[in-house]
C-alpha cells in the first residue's frame, strides 16, 4: 500500500532530514558570513512549521510540535565535541582558500596599529587600504561580534580557526584593544597578497613572468573609481559586474599578479576558466512519469536555463518549447534579446527539463516529452563563440541577476557546464550565494553537473548550497555502445550504474583535508532523446539523442519542478528541497563518493512508499 504523506508530515520529514544533514545551506570557504542569518534566535519552542525567509513571519500550525530551540547542555556537548576534532591541531596556523598557510601571531599586529593611528585612516579606509584578518576566541562570541558591527565593522570572508575578513572603522584601535582585554579577539593581522592568488597564478608568475593572463578578480566592495583607477595601472579591464559578488574580468601581467593582490580592497584573483558544456556528442527511469501523470508537471514553477539558448528561427520555436513558454532570453554573447540555439544543448536540456507534446504539430513526439512539461523558462545564453568562449562569470552573475529583477521570478536553474576539476572558484561562489537567496532575495534551486572527465567534479559543481548531479544508465537501451567510453557496450552497465565519464568526489578545495562528497545525486544520462534545433540538425531533425552529466541535471531540475508544484510554499526553501531529494534518493548499491545519496526519485520523494522496491520499477522500463 502507498501511503500519501501529508505537508505537515512532509515539512517535518525535512526538518528532521535538515538536522541528519548539517550545513546543507551553511557557508562554503569563501562565502561572506557578514551576511549570514542569526540562525536559532528567536524560534519559539512549538507550534509552528517553518519560517517565511520574505516576511519574516513565522507559519502557525497547532497540529506541529517542535522541539525546543538547543538547550544548555547541548551547547557543551558540541563545543566538546568540537575541541576532540581540534586537539591536535594548532589554532595559530590558518589556511586561506588558496591553500596558502600562514602563523598569526596574539594580539594586533603592528603595521596594523600603525595603520590605525595614522591620521588620515579615514582615506586610507575610502581607497580600501583596512581589510584585515580578525581572529575571533572559541568558542565564537557572537554578541561581540554584533556590537562590532553596530560600531561600524564590515565583516566578510571566513578564512580558517575563528578568522574573518574585516573592515575596520578609524576608531577601531580602541575597541580592538577591549574586545582584546575581553578575550574575545586573539588577533589582527594584515592579508599576504599570495593568500589571495589561486596556486595556478603563484605558479604563472614564478615560471612565465612576462606572459599576459586572462584573470577573474574579486574586489570585497564595488569598486570606487579611485581604486579602478588604480587597478587600471596593471589590470587591463574588459568586463565587470557588480551584486553579491564584484567581479572584474581582464588582462594582467604574470609578473604583477602580487602587486594586484597586494591591493587590499583585492579579494581574491584567480584565473579565467575555460567552461564547457557538459555532454559528448530517463524519465521514466526515475518515477517521473508517475509524479506526472497523478497531476505534477511542473505548473507555476519558473526554470532559468544558462546554456547555449533556445531553439527559434525568428519568431517560430521548437513546438515543444514554444515562445509563450519563454518568459524571458538574453544572449550574452551577442548581447540582444534573440537567445537562438545554434548548437542544440541549450534545447535539449529545456527540453528533458519540461518539453511539452504538442498535438498540433506533427513535429512533436509524445514520448520525448519532458520531466515537468507544465513549467516556463529563462533563457540565458551564455555559450558559445566559434572558439568555445562563454559561460564568463561575470556572465553568469548578470544571468542570475536578470532572472530576478524587474518582475522575473526564478525558482531552479539548471548549469550543465563548469571548469577546474576539484577547485571552489567564482562561479561556485555566485552558485552558492544564489541558493542562499542573495539575487534579489530570490532562493534558487541550483542544479549543477559534475562533468565527464572521469575525474574530481568541476566548478560550479564543487558549491557546497547547490545539488551536483552525475549521471548512471537507464534500462531503455541494451546492447548500445557509447562511443565515449572507448566502445564498451552499455550493457556492461546494469541500470542504474554509474556512467565511466561521470565525474566523482570526495573534493578538498583549500588542501585541509577536509572533503566534500560531491556529487549529491544521480540521474539518467546515456542516451537521452530530447528537443533540438531543427535549422542545425541533420535532415532538419526536432530531437536528437545526446549522452553526459549535462543530460542527467534536467532530470533533477524537473524532479524539483514537480516538488514545488505539489508543496509551493517550499519555493523559498532550496535547502529543504536539496535535504528531501538526498534523503528520497534510491541506494543503488555505489560508492558514495562517486553516486552521492544515489539516484533522484521524485515519486519516493512526494510519498511514503514502505515495502515497494523501486529498483524494481527502474529495472522494469
Amino acid at each position: 500500500m502507498r501511503i500519501i504523506a501529508s505537508k505537515p508530515y512532509r515539512i517535518m520529514c525535512a526538518l528532521l532530514i535538515l538536522a541528519v544533514l548539517p550545513g546543507i545551506v551553511s557557508m562554503a570557504s569563501s562565502a561572506m558570513p557578514g551576511q549570514n542569518e542569526q540562525v536559532g534566535k528567536d524560534e519559539p519552542a512549538s507550534g509552528y512549521i517553518g519560517y517565511d525567509k520574505r516576511s519574516g513571519q513565522y507559519l502557525p500550525d497547532p497540529s506541529i510540535r517542535l522541539d525546543p530551540k538547543v538547550t544548555t547542555q547541548d551547547q557543551a556537548e558540541i563545543q566538546a565535541l568540537d575541541q576532540e576534532k581540534l586537539k591536535d591541531s594548532d589554532p595559530t596556523m590558518v589556511r586561506f582558500r588558496s591553500g596558502y598557510t600562514m602563523r598569526v601571531q596574539p594580539g594586533i599586529a603592528p603595521q596594523v596599529k600603525s595603520a590605525l593611528r595614522e591620521a588620515g585612516a579615514e582615506s586610507a579606509i575610502s581607497t580600501g587600504a583596512a581589510y584585515y584578518l580578525l581572529q575571533f576566541a572559541y568558542p565564537f562570541p557572537t554578541q561581540a561580534r554584533q556590537e562590532m558591527e553596530k560600531a561600524g565593522y564590515k565583516f566578510y570572508d571566513y578564512i580558517d580557526r575563528g578568522a574573518l575578513v574585516a573592515k575596520l572603522p578609524t576608531s577601531a584601535l580602541d575597541s580592538l584593544e577591549g574586545q582584546m582585554q575581553a578575550g574575545s579577539i586573539l588577533a589582527v593581522s594584515e592579508i599576504p597578497a599570495q593568500a589571495k592568488l589561486a596556486p595556478e597564478l603563484v605558479t604563472r608568475q614564478t615560471d612565465s613572468p612576462a606572459i599576459t593572463s586572462d584573470i577573474v578578480l574579486l574586489t570585497y566592495e564595488q569598486p570606487t573609481q579611485e581604486q579602478l583607477d588604480q587597478l587600471s595601472n596593471w589590470l587591463q579591464v574588459e568586463r565587470s559586474t557588480n551584486g553579491p559578488v564584484n567581479i572584474l574580468e581582464g588582462k594582467v601581467l604574470n609578473a604583477d599578479l602580487s602587486i594586484l593582490a597586494g591591493l587590499s580592497f583585492v579579494r581574491w584573483i584567480e584565473p579565467q576558466p575555460e567552461n564547457t558544456t557538459g555532454n559528448f556528442d530517463g524519465r521514466m527511469g526515475i518515477g517521473a512519469d508517475v509524479v506526472r501523470n497523478a497531476g505534477h508537471n511542473g505548473s507555476g514553477v519558473n526554470v532559468m536555463v544558462v546554456d547555449t539558448g533556445i531553439a527559434r528561427s525568428g519568431s517560430i520555436y521548437h513546438p515543444d518549447l514554444l515562445g509563450g513558454r519563454v518568459l524571458d532570453q538574453w544572449d550574452y554573447q551577442n548581447n540582444d534579446s534573440i537567445a537562438a540555439d545554434d548548437r542544440g544543448h541549450g534545447t535539449h536540456i529545456a527540453g528533458t527539463i519540461g518539453g511539452r507534446y504538442n498535438g498540433g504539430s506533427i513535429y512533436s513526439i509524445r514520448k520525448n516529452e519532458g520531466v515537468a512539461p507544465g513549467v516556463n523558462f529563462l533563457v540565458y545564453k551564455l555559450c558559445c563563440d566559434n572558439l568555445g568562449f562563454g559561460f564568463l562569470d561575470s556572465w553568469f552573475q548578470s544571468a542570475l541577476q536578470r532572472g530576478t529583477s524587474g518582475g522575473r521570478v526564478t525558482n531552479i536553474a539548471n548549469n550543465s557546464w563548469g571548469s577546474q576539476n576539484g577547485v571552489y572558484n567564482t562561479s561556485s561562489e555566485i552558485a552558492d550565494r544564489a541558493v542562499r537567496g542573495e539575487y534579489n532575495s530570490q532562493y534558487v534551486n541550483m542544479v549543477v553537473i559534475s562533468h565527464n572527465d572521469n575525474t574530481l567534479t568541476r566548478a560550479p559543481g564543487t558549491a557546497k548550497n547547490v545539488i551536483t548531479v552525475g549521471a548512471v544508465k537507464d534500462g531503455n537501451w541494451p546492447n548500445t555502445t557509447i562511443t565515449s567510453c572507448s566502445g564498451v557496450s552499455e550493457y556492461d552497465w546494469p541500470p542504474a550504474s554509474r556512467l565511466c565519464f561521470s565525474n566523482y568526489g570526495p573534493i578538498d578545495t583549500d588542501g585541509d583535508g577536509k572533503k566534500r562528497v560531491k556529487p549529491d545525486l544521480m540521474a539518467p544520462g546515456a542516451m537521452i532523446s530530447s528537443a533540438g534545433p531543427w535549422y542545425v540538425l541533420a535532415g532538419g531533425a526536432y530531437y536528437f539523442n545526446s549522452i553526459g552529466t549535462s543530460m542527467a541535471a534536467p532530470h533533477v531540475s524537473g524532479a524539483i519542478a514537480q516538488y514545488l508544484q505539489a508543496d509551493p510554499g517550499l519555493k523559498d526553501w532550496p535547502e529543504v528541497i536539496k535535504a528531501v531529494l538526498m534523503a528520497s534518493a534510491i541506494d543503488v548499491g555505489g560508492n558514495s563518493d562517486k553516486y552521492g545519496r544515489g539516484l533522484v526519485d521524485p515519486y519516493n520523494a512526494l510519498h511514503s512508499q514502505p515495502n515497494v522496491n523501486t529498483i524494481y520499477r527502474w529495472g522494469s522500463t
